[in-house]
């Protein structure tokens, strides 16, 4: 299929579906291809509206705007900030709020040292979140996470949890890292919890 363009000097400019019509128009071909070539600039049209209004440009990166609704919605209702200011490292991992995106969707969303009373329940919202940092919060259980069934990577170190959850759902886990909190591992619960994420070959990291 040839390519519309414009000629040299505006090479590789997508031209409208007024000129693209105006273009057919001057050349001798079947009314059935114009009405072909029609149909191709209208669902390119259309397609481009999709784009825009369901894909946000964040800090330069593209974004499901479902998933930056997400992040809104956490960093309002904890933080008092939108998500484009609260959530603007993308660079610096060793910071203690750090984003990831790939494909335009959140793949690591990092929240250490925030004074969190709980883990958001909007986290389960995220289709694609591979790993997550909560630690140094006041967290007491992390339940909400067997919804997150992309999840690989759970950091919670320092925090105040008391009761494990083996994570039955999430089938990528790959490790959890539980240091630092008043888990009673002698309690039959926890040690059963334990025995079905080793089982699992769940990597636990519960001491330093």
């Amino acid at each position: 299929m040839t390519n519309i363009t414009k000629p040299i000097g505006e090479r590789n400019r997508l031209v409208s579906k007024e000129e693209a019509k105006a273009m057919l128009e001057r050349i001798e071909v079947p009314n059935s291809a114009l009405e072909q070539a029609f149909d191709l600039v209208q669902e390119s049209d259309e397609e481009y509206e999709y784009q825009k209004h369901m894909v946000y440009d964040f800090h330069g990166v593209g974004l499901l705007r479902t998933e930056y609704e997400v992040l809104d919605d956490i960093a309002k209702k904890y933080f008092g900030k939108d998500a484009y200011s609260f959530f603007s490292n993308m660079d610096d991992y060793q910071k203690q709020v750090y984003l990831e995106i790939k494909d335009q969707h959140v793949t690591r969303l990092d929240m250490n040292s925030q004074a969190l009373p709980e883990i958001p329940k909007e986290i389960v919202k995220f289709s694609k979140l591979e790993e997550v940092y909560l630690s140094n919060n006041f967290i007491k259980d992390y339940d909400i996470l067997n919804e997150v069934i992309s999840l690989e990577k759970i950091h919670l170190q320092y925090n105040q949890i008391h009761k494990i959850n083996s994570l039955d759902d999430l089938n990528n886990l790959l490790s959890i890292y539980l240091k630092e909190n008043p888990i009673n591992w002698d309690n039959p619960h926890n040690r059963m919890a334990r025995d079905r994420l080793l089982m699992r070959n769940v990597k636990i990291v519960e001491s330093v």
